[in-house]
């Protein structure tokens, strides 16, 4: 007994000092290549340039790109991206709401990057993930580990919080929903912009809490029109079936790691 709980003790120092090691190498590369710390690194690498980005649809892109990428190491992407972007891409949404309230003039409204972003591509919170729990609740079997934090971040995620999904599921550092979690809200953001921009939707003109429903966001933000909610759902659909795929392939992997934990219980 004195034996095995030193044997565990020593075997816990093994991923510690791993840690450790990865964490002062990191810093002596940071050091090298001239910065002072890793909030300096990304304030100068990330986002410096990001001043110089614009508002169109490449700089949503971008920009989108940046936050998932971020948050798909644990930092929060949103935040640090956005106290930059939102300098200069605020003025651009205030000023289409100061017209609108004026005019009542859809045809005058320029479509305003933080709608595409903050709205369309992220339906759910970061990574457009209400189409991700929808499809998990639908479309996966009661053993899925996944369903029980689906089932959890269901109602945050109709308010758009998405964190229990995050770090849940988990998506952060898991290699299987990397290209969904940066794909799925680009390919959003693209769709919503370009059936604004040849006016299948009304562009989103009203200043609200952001604390709504998704749904009912999106009705309030397009001035009580229907059309942004009709898209809202129409790429929830679509984000269900991008999500998919990546879905069944972390169940198996969830799977195939009950079955191998069994095997050595009944040892």
């Amino acid at each position: 007994m004195f034996h095995r709980t030193y044997l565990i003790l020593f075997s816990s120092l093994i991923p510690i000092s791993m840690v450790l090691l990865l964490f002062g190498i990191v810093r002596i590369l940071i050091e090298t290549l001239g910065y002072t710390s890793l909030l300096d690194l990304i304030n100068q690498v990330i986002i410096t340039p990001l001043t110089d980005v614009g508002t169109g649809l490449p700089a949503i892109i971008v920009v989108i790109i940046l936050m998932q990428v971020l948050w798909f190491f644990g930092l929060h992407g949103f935040n640090i991206v956005w106290g930059v972007v939102s300098a200069f891409w605020l003025p651009l949404f205030l000023k289409n709401v100061s017209e609108f309230a004026e005019h009542h003039d859809f045809s005058q409204i320029s479509i305003a990057p933080n709608t595409m972003t903050n709205v369309y591509a992220m339906i759910g919170g970061s990574g457009a993930t209400f189409g991700l729990i929808l499809a998990i609740l639908l479309f996966t079997p009661k053993n899925y580990s996944g369903r029980s934090v689906a089932k959890l971040g269901f109602i945050p995620g109709l308010f758009g919080i998405n964190e229990p999904i995050i770090f849940g599921l988990p998506i952060v550092l898991n290699p299987i929903f990397f290209i969904p979690w940066v794909g799925v809200p680009v390919i959003n953001a693209v769709i919503a912009y370009v059936v604004t921009k040849i006016g299948w939707v009304v562009p989103l003109v009203v200043l609200n809490s952001g604390n709504e429903p998704i749904f009912v966001s999106t009705w309030i933000l397009g001035a009580f029109h229907f059309s942004p909610v009709v898209l809202t759902l129409a790429l929830v659909i679509l984000d269900i079936f991008l999500y998919l795929p990546f879905i069944k392939m972390n169940q198996k992997l969830d799977m195939a790691g009950a079955s191998e934990s069994g095997a050595k219980t009944e040892k």
